[in-house]
């Protein structure tokens, strides 16, 4: 298959859906052995403090309750700055969604998709990012992650 023929939004949605699954079957995995502590991904290791990049940007508004369970970065294909970041939530999927379009909107962010059923997320641009960043709301093994792909 050739990977030209998909435009990078395309290429950024699989990722994300990739990366659901994965964490998906990482929480599920070792949810299974509890006389073990998980060794994939800092924010399933209970003993470790897990934080976010030091360089995250200061202008994303976290959540105001949740835990983060996982956060890194990374560079995408033309070299940009990628930053990942899992918190567990508890308020609904809906509330989530509606709290995050009005917070991009106050900061003046670019609201391109809003998706309420299924896998409810939103993609938006920060001011001055090169690409498009995502925020989407997963139901898995009993909890609420709250995902973010942010440029």
């Amino acid at each position: 298959m050739n990977n030209k023929a998909f435009p990078k939004s395309t290429k950024v949605k699989q990722f994300v859906i990739l990366s659901m699954v994965a964490l998906s079957f990482t929480l599920l995995f070792s949810s299974c052995s509890s006389n073990k502590k998980a060794t994939v991904g800092a924010g399933l290791d209970k003993s470790k403090k897990v934080e976010l990049p030091a360089n995250f940007p200061t202008d994303f508004p976290k959540p105001s309750s949740g835990k983060l369970l996982e956060a890194h970065q990374d560079m995408d294909s033309e070299s940009n700055v990628v930053y990942y970041a899992t918190w567990e939530v508890t308020s609904s999927s809906q509330s989530i969604i509606n709290s995050y379009q009005q917070k991009f909107k106050a900061n003046n962010w670019q609201i391109s998709k809003v998706t309420s059923g299924g896998v409810p997320e939103i993609t938006f641009r920060r001011s001055g990012a090169p690409s498009n960043s995502h925020l989407a709301v997963v139901d898995s093994n009993g909890k609420r992650l709250l995902q973010v792909i942010v440029y």
